[in-house]
């Protein structure tokens, strides 16, 4: 393991002595070196189009600075990255091979366009119709047997006319591994009226470039005997790793788990009373040295007969009440904590079973609607007041006495017996306040037969461009009869 981990070092030092330098070729489009024409944007640097040559067309016409799509068209291109002129990061030339290629590649498109011929369009052109042109531009890094390695192509509708309207867009495609040998390109126009038209309606190519960007031209492949070593370390490490995962999360289980034993017990011993006493003194009649006969509460507030000995008695009832309780004695506990809030008039309700409360009812007492909300709610708060003032004569100890409180009123809170007299009263009376309403419809038509097209064939300005584009497009007619017309002579 120690002699692959060195070896691996070894070769990582060795490949990576050399600063990683890119080097990026010109156009590799047909195209590659045309001027832009008169029908791109000026600000831009774009190479343009001289026509179809070099081209590969399928579905397009052929307006020598402009390649339109007919119903569906394509323009595309492929090629091969090895032997490529590129310029180097750090100044010179540099030809791409095949160990350089291997390094990493990444391929630039830059696209410009027009789809102004659907009557939609801010820019709107020649025979425009009913719906919105699109086009796309596919590039692909293949290997030498021109399987795919990598790809991007995205579909676009952005509303683009001539000049300093057109529309230019930028796809870029990277492969990292090795076996990059061969490129291809190719844009798709789409008419937005009819797919299978045959005449020129589609969206235009004005101009496109691609590029090449080799990311390490100083990448030397690994010997094969390292290569493989590799792989197996690979291999080897990742075992390595799954098996260390697997004793971390063991370890963070069983802490989890140690944890979760640990705290336990805290939370039950302070939570948690201990168990009253008072039912004790009806069991064993005769007490020990160590364990007398405990009187209630009640009994300590008795007459003053008892003597000095009453206040003492009382403070032991009130220490065994409250002393904490050992781990696992949850259910004693429980109801103790039931039998101390019963012994000061909270929790009734709850405790008694139905049929005995309905006996123990005065003969006119009634449980239906007719009882008022207020009346339950101040009953419950007279009992509450009385259930505390009670607390506050018989428990004298502070914490003890918070702690009583405490459960009283969480047992309280517990009894939803008093929301039953809501139980049958109406919250929301609905009333119809919108019905009948006059109708203010106006269905007049303020605008009607009136259109942006329409709106924009006034326009001086649209009038001016369409017939300065009237005239090129008759002036590139010409010129291309008169081409013919020489080549004939």
């Amino acid at each position: 393991m120690q002699k692959t981990i060195v070896k691996l070092l070894v070769s990582l030092i060795l490949t990576n002595n050399s600063f990683a330098e890119t080097a990026t070729s010109g156009n590799l489009l047909p195209n590659a070196g045309v001027a832009k024409s008169n029908l791109q944007n000026q600000s831009g640097t774009i190479n343009g189009i001289n026509g179809s040559n070099g081209w590969t067309t399928t579905g397009i016409s052929n307006y020598n600075n402009e390649l339109e799509a007919n119903g569906t068209g394509t323009v595309s291109s492929s090629g091969s990255l090895v032997g490529i002129t590129t310029e180097k990061q750090n100044g010179g030339q540099f030809t791409t091979t095949a160990d350089a290629l291997d390094g990493g590649v990444r391929l630039n498109s830059t696209t410009e366009v027009q789809n102004c011929e659907w009557i939609g369009s801010a820019h709107q052109c020649g025979q425009a119709t009913q719906g919105r042109d699109s086009y796309s531009t596919t590039v692909n890094i293949l290997d030498a047997n021109n399987n795919t390695l990598s790809t991007v192509t995205q579909n676009r509708n952005n509303d683009a006319g001539y000049y300093g309207n057109t529309y230019t867009y930028t796809d870029t495609v990277i492969h990292n591994d090795t076996g990059a040998r061969n490129w291809s390109w190719s844009w798709t126009g789409v008419d937005g009226n009819n797919v299978n038209a045959t005449g020129a309606v589609g969206p235009n190519l004005l101009g496109a470039e691609l590029t090449a960007t080799l990311l390490d031209i100083n990448y030397t492949p690994l010997p094969p005997a390292l290569h493989t070593e590799l792989l197996s370390f690979n291999t080897e490490i990742i075992e390595e790793f799954k098996e260390l995962e697997r004793t971390v999360n063991i370890k963070e289980e069983i802490k989890l788990e140690e944890t979760f034993k640990f705290e336990e017990p805290k939370l039950e011993t302070f939570k948690e009373p201990a168990p009253m006493k008072v039912k004790q003194e009806f069991k064993q009649p005769k007490p020990t040295m160590k364990e007398e006969p405990e009187p209630s509460l009640t009994e300590t507030s008795g007459p003053s007969g008892q003597g000095n000995n009453a206040p003492v008695q009382s403070a032991q009832k009130e220490e065994e009440t409250f002393a904490p309780a050992s781990a696992g004695s949850s259910t004693p506990q429980k109801q103790t904590q039931e039998e101390q809030i019963s012994e000061f008039g909270g929790g009734k309700k709850n405790d008694k079973p139905k049929e005995k409360a309905k006996s123990e009812q005065l003969p006119d007492s009634t449980d239906k609607t007719d009882n008022a909300s207020s009346d339950v709610k101040d009953s419950s708060k007279v009992s509450l007041a009385k259930t505390m003032e009670k607390i506050d004569t018989q428990v004298k100890d502070i914490g003890k006495n918070l702690q009583l409180k405490n459960l009283v009123k969480l047992k309280l809170m517990a009894d939803n017996s008093a929301l039953e007299s809501y139980s049958k009263i109406e919250f929301y009376k609905p009333k119809n306040i919108y019905l009948d309403q006059a109708n203010i419809q106006d269905n007049r038509m303020l605008y009607n037969n009136i259109t942006l097209t329409s709106y924009q064939q006034k326009d001086p300005v649209f009038q001016k461009k369409k017939i300065l584009f009237d005239i090129r497009q008759k002036k590139e007619k010409l010129i291309k009869e008169l081409r013919l017309l020489k080549n004939v002579h």
